[in-house]
């Protein structure tokens, strides 16, 4: 059997962690062997001690750096052979448990880089569920890093997440994964959703732009990179 390590970066995510841990425990407990480490990327609220009553593992980061440096924290400390990368702000549902053990001989065989585009919260506003719920049903080419799950010695194989970059990091392992023979899909049957999809105009733009610069520099790396091309 696989022991499964997740690994969750949070900043102020009290609003959330809660969910996103117990569904782990729902679906997890009693079926397969796991931990679960947050990594707390310097929060000013109480996700670091709401996620510990919920019994994860808390590493505290006193300063905030990349999601790819945190989750990269959070390996180093891990002892699992399956990793699943979840955001803070993530739960899982009750379809993910059964599509991900079955998925479980190829991930663990180093052949596939898993996961889905996150599905909308049902009480999620009309401008989440206008923008973003169109995307659970195309899903991606890459999988997004707030849910993705690979092989342990995938992982160390290829280096981790790339820590330089301050989005997109996610792509960047997915290409980095595929170039050394592993499988990308996204699985929408891997259901799992996100609570922290944008509720208000401001906050849907200063996402966007956001993701559009990690977007740019994540190509931009990639087309400078030791590495062959990909294409």
């Amino acid at each position: 059997m696989s022991f499964i390590s997740f690994v969750i970066p949070a900043q102020n995510e009290a609003r959330f962690i809660q969910r996103d841990l117990r569904s782990i425990h729902t679906y997890l407990k009693g079926r397969q062997d796991y931990e679960i480490i947050v990594v707390d990327n310097a929060s000013t609220d109480e996700t670091a001690a709401l996620a510990a009553a919920e019994g994860a593992q808390v590493i505290s980061v006193p300063y905030k750096t990349t999601p790819a440096k945190v989750r990269n924290i959070g390996v180093a400390q891990s002892k699992g052979d399956v990793l699943v990368f979840l955001d803070g702000d993530v739960y899982l549902t009750d379809q993910w448990i059964d599509r991900f053990e079955s998925l479980l001989p190829e991930i663990r065989a180093h052949k596939l880089v898993t996961g889905s585009t996150l599905d909308v919260d049902p009480e999620a506003s009309w401008i989440a569920k206008a923008w973003f719920g169109p995307l659970f049903e195309r899903q991606d080419v890459f999988v997004n890093g707030g849910h993705l799950m690979m092989s342990r010695s995938l992982f160390d194989q290829i280096g981790g997440f790339d820590e330089e970059l301050e989005t997109g990091e996610d792509t960047e392992i997915c290409l980095r994964a595929q170039r050394n023979g592993a499988m990308i899909r996204c699985d929408k049957q891997l259901h799992a959703v996100h609570m922290g999809y944008p509720n208000d105009l401001g906050h849907f733009f200063r996402r966007e732009r956001w993701h559009g610069k990690g977007n740019f520099q994540t190509w931009k790396q990639i087309i400078s990179s030791r590495f062959q091309p990909w294409f």
